[in-house]
């Protein structure tokens, strides 16, 4: 069991390095912390170590860090069209 948890570390490692080739730290660091979300989902599905308030909380605060990460770095500009919905004439994004 080790040995697999050991080799999904390395892969999930080298994968992360490679996505940073591509992406901007920025909005590829709050998704990183996105594991400890799973850790606890699977803990409590696999394991049936139950969640905790405290664990909910810490999910909570989490999702927002990551969103309040990516707004903060979004362009000043883009801030604006994440909160505005589209007008009915507009086209919809790709």
């Amino acid at each position: 069991m080790l040995l697999g948890i050991g080799l999904a570390t390395v892969i999930g490692q080298i994968l992360l390095t490679i996505s940073y080739r591509y992406g901007a730290a920025a909005y590829l660091s709050p998704l990183g912390y996105s594991t400890v979300i799973y850790a606890g989902i699977i803990s409590w599905v696999l394991f049936g170590n139950p969640m905790t308030v405290r664990s909910i909380i810490g999910m909570i605060l989490i999702i927002i860090g990551g969103s309040v990460t990516y707004i903060l770095k979004t362009k000043p500009g883009n801030i604006r069209n994440i909160f505005v919905a589209p007008k009915v004439n507009d086209k919809p994004p790709l």
